[in-house]
């Protein structure tokens, strides 16, 4: 199949709506329900059915829609269904493997101009930097905001900070005229097109929307985070009210036994002293 070449870009509704024109809308669907938003989330996804499985209300009315229920045994995903999932990774496997070859060729083609350009204008040897390839673009801007969030985590006053590709945000990369132009999407529907300089994407433009007050994103995983500290508290409180129970609850037990001993103890001596005492006879 001649799939786009940028369809690796499309993310959330037009990668659900492009699913849809290729398979069927049922397996859109349960794209979005498990929250696949693109093509390269969806080649990371191991088994795309495996949810079914799952002891979850919501997921009942699909469930009955693309599988069948065995009596005492798992259910089985409708051919069809597992059919068109099979054939749409199978075909954008095919499709990234063409592209990271094509990739590689115009790289390779790239830096032999570019040697012979500087070999012919100059006798002097002058180095070179490495061309970035397009996923060399992608993993550097991934691995720079996961890098990002660990080390603001204390400045934002969280646990912890952690940015996840095709959860949090998601990057569409894209070749105009030998450049590469970068723009990160976020959950909020909001874009921040990235400026490229010395060959790499400068991503400060992006942290300073990640900082300010309308990100939508940052919003959320500050409440996540201040919900999870409620939590912890709390979890602290109760640990520490039943450790002052049960030290209470010792020393009554405690204290229970040793008035026993003690009552035990009187009991005894006054028996023992009573049989001690002389009786006088009667003297008539």
């Amino acid at each position: 199949m001649d799939l786009p070449d940028d369809c690796f870009d499309y993310c959330d509704t037009k990668f659900f709506d492009f699913a849809r024109k290729l398979a069927d809308p049922l397996e859109a669907e349960l794209f979005e329900i498990q929250h696949v938003r693109s093509v390269p989330s969806l080649l990371k996804t191991h088994d795309s059915v495996s949810i079914m499985e799952l002891d979850c209300l919501d997921l009942n009315q699909i469930k009955d829609t693309i599988s069948f229920k065995v009596s005492n045994g798992p259910r089985v995903v409708k051919a069809a269904v597992k059919g068109n999932m099979e054939f749409l990774i199978e075909a954008f496997s095919n499709k990234n493997e063409l592209h990271l070859k094509q990739q590689k060729v115009k790289c390779s083609k790239t830096v032999a101009a570019s040697i012979a350009k500087h070999s012919s204008s100059s006798p002097v040897s002058h180095s070179r930097k490495d061309v970035l390839s397009k996923d060399d673009h992608e993993k550097f801007i991934v691995d720079s905001l996961s890098n990002w969030g660990k080390s603001n985590s204390d400045s934002l006053r969280m646990n912890e900070l952690e940015l996840i590709y095709d959860s949090d945000f998601t990057l569409a990369i894209q070749e105009n005229s030998s450049q590469f132009e970068a723009t990160i999407h976020g959950t909020g529907r909001t874009d921040v097109k990235l400026l490229i300089q010395g060959g790499k994407f400068q991503i400060s433009n992006y942290y300073k929307h990640l900082k300010a007050v309308k990100c939508q994103m940052m919003k959320q995983k500050k409440k996540i985070d201040k919900e999870a500290k409620q939590q912890q508290q709390q979890s602290s409180s109760n640990t520490e009210t039943s450790r002052k129970l049960e030290t209470s609850k010792y020393i009554v037990n405690y204290m229970v036994l040793k008035t026993r001993l003690i009552l035990k103890k009187v009991l005894l001596n006054t028996k023992s002293s009573i049989k001690n005492v002389y009786v006088c006879p009667n003297v008539v």
